[in-house]
């Protein structure tokens, strides 16, 4: 497979709500990363305004340099202001560059990339999850797909907000259905949200499985819109005067992050990336029934797994070795793996994963907290909600608590 590069961007995510969550082993696909790379805190330029900073990450220059200074920019006769476009930035982005040289990138969203350019590639510009008035029927905004002509391929892949049904707003808020929607409308917000995540990821995850590219940028701007919204409830602080137990929204924006560490995982898999699952067994039964049952206990806990992570198809491995960190090192090597995550029942505590430390069932032990039947998508017409309804049996294990 030929060398790529995946740039995915989480608008204000914060190690100070990451750090727990990966301790507890809830967003495994991010620690995977960590574990067979580097992290950092970036440092920023002030005032830190999204669209001025995520064009200083794609150009390597600083807002005077490449123009994109704030939200609004002036129209072209001065007379007033509208949302902010790429049409005043004065430097090339990296796909700029890279289009130069005969490569070809995706880009999703990112901020701001309206109207799509003309690269060698496609790009999604970040007005692509926007339903004026959340009428389904609003048709995509010329501009917002390169090429044009696959405008209609991908607004079938949009979600609106009046899409977000029930069994997914449950993911996120467990007791959803104690909220009285008359006069609290947080859970029309939080729908809103979900939404724009849902609709980036799925023009994104399209176009990796695709397209041939190699660059792809996807910015997603769902963990800023999580906590600015529900941020005082995560962190207990008072809210506004409701009927509605404020306590209620308290799991969301953690919810949101590991949703986020979901997304990662399926792009990552789309970008080449691949998941496998292994059981160690320290021995053979010298007895032919004792060995029969090791066998079938073996592939039963691999079946387990392979349902929690909603991929009937991921490859498994039985590994037979007296030291589990033998096997899996010399399975790794035999399979070019650049990452192992694994523990054990009997060494790991309940809820957290270690990495580098034990076997493959406690990897997945965070996902016996919440177990529910998948979640249909009722009428939803949008193609992204029935496309990605795996995306959702994975949130069933993960979210909600």
């Amino acid at each position: 497979m030929p060398r790529r590069l995946l740039l995915v961007g989480w608008d204000a995510a914060d190690w100070q709500i990451i750090d727990p969550l990966m301790a507890r082993g809830e967003m495994p696909h991010l620690a995977g990363l960590i574990a067979n790379g580097v992290r950092g805190n970036l440092a920023t330029i002030y005032p830190p305004l999204s669209p001025m900073l995520w064009t200083t990450i794609a150009t390597g220059k600083r807002p005077p340099e490449h123009g994109i200074l704030g939200f609004t920019e002036p129209s072209e006769d001065g007379l007033f202001v509208h949302p902010i476009s790429n049409l005043g930035r004065k430097t090339k982005a990296l796909w700029n560059i890279l289009n130069q040289n005969g490569k070809r990138s995706i880009v999703v969203g990112w901020w701001p990339s309206h109207p799509a350019e003309p690269i060698r590639g496609a790009m999604v510009s970040e007005h692509f999850k926007l339903f004026p008035g959340q009428d389904l029927s609003s048709p995509l905004q010329p501009g917002t797909i390169w090429p044009p002509a696959w405008a209609g391929r991908m607004a079938d892949l949009r979600v609106c907000p009046m899409e977000i049904t029930g069994e997914i707003l449950q993911l996120f808020v467990p007791e959803f259905q104690r909220v009285d929607q008359s006069k609290d409308r947080t859970l029309h917000d939080l729908a809103e949200i979900i939404a724009e995540s849902m609709s980036i990821h799925a023009a994104a995850t399209e176009l990796l499985e695709s397209e041939a590219w190699d660059f792809a940028a996807v910015y997603h701007c769902g963990i800023d819109h999580f906590s600015h919204r529900f941020m005082r409830y995560h962190a207990g602080k008072t809210v506004r005067a409701f009927d509605t137990d404020p306590r209620i929204y308290q799991g969301i924006v953690a919810n949101a992050y590991r949703y986020h560490d979901l997304m990662l995982g399926r792009m990552l898999s789309a970008a080449g990336a691949s998941l496998s699952l292994a059981y160690v067994r320290h021995s053979r039964e010298y007895d032919p029934r004792r060995e029969e049952i090791g066998v079938h206990d073996a592939d039963r806990r691999l079946e387990q797994g392979a349902l929690w992570l909603g991929d009937e198809a991921i490859k498994r491995h039985v590994v037979v070795n007296p030291s589990t960190g033998v096997g899996l090192a010399d399975l790794a090597a035999s399979e070019g793996a650049t990452a192992i995550l694994f523990g054990s029942d009997y060494r790991t505590p309940p809820g957290r994963v270690e990495l580098n430390s034990s076997s493959m069932e406690s990897s997945c032990r965070w996902l016996r907290r919440e177990v529910r039947c998948a979640p249909t998508c009722g009428q939803s017409s949008s193609s992204a909600v029935t496309k990605y309804a795996s995306n959702l049996r994975f949130l069933e294990g993960w979210l909600g608590s």
